[in-house]
């Protein structure tokens, strides 16, 4: 499925300056309750390619482009709306089983990898599994450490509103936490 097929507004972002024009715009209305960034790796991938060409030296580019991201998602958090980010998952894998051993969200260079710049209420990892052994495969959030302590997974749920396994439909996922915050 695509976004084109919906009318969810979707604003393209290709550059540093177009995402200033959308932070403007974000900050002068309140047509949105939710947000949806996707996906931040893309996102540091292009403040990067920006810093590179600035940087006759191409490793101070990646400090520069660590910085210059964790002040965007700044700037998205002081807007006080609800913001969803999307990031590609990489993860490792244990070279004698042959399975996955950690997922984290992708992000170019080390340093912005390891130290993610994002003050948030939840982190989820997409995995495609059966909940139970038979079942068929699903696409599903983790939320939980526990569901599965084979994989150190980047995942938190600090107010226990979700199941360790959730269905990976972003629309029920919202709605759930908003009735569970209601309560």
């Amino acid at each position: 499925r695509s976004l084109s097929d919906t009318e969810i507004p979707v604003l393209p972002i290709r550059s540093v300056a177009d995402l200033r024009a959308v932070l403007v715009e974000l900050r002068e209305s309140d047509r949105f309750q939710w947000i949806v960034v996707d996906s931040l790796s893309e996102l540091a991938s292009i403040v990067l390619r920006e810093e590179i060409e600035a940087n006759k030296d191409g490793r101070l580019a990646y400090g520069a482009m660590a910085s210059r991201v964790r002040t965007i998602v700044a700037g998205f958090l002081a807007l006080g709306r609800n913001t969803l980010w999307i990031a590609r998952q990489d993860c490792d894998i244990d070279s004698q089983s042959g399975q996955i051993t950690r997922r984290y969200p992708s992000m170019p260079g080390k340093l912005l990898a390891l130290r993610q710049p994002i003050a948030h209420d939840f982190d989820f990892v997409l995995s495609l599994t059966a909940k139970r052994r038979g079942e068929k495969t699903a696409r599903l959030f983790q939320t939980d450490k526990a569901a599965d302590p084979s994989v150190d997974a980047k995942v938190r749920d600090p107010r226990g509103l979700l199941d360790p396994w959730e269905p990976a439909d972003f629309s029920k996922l919202l709605a759930k936490v908003a009735s569970e915050e209601e309560k």
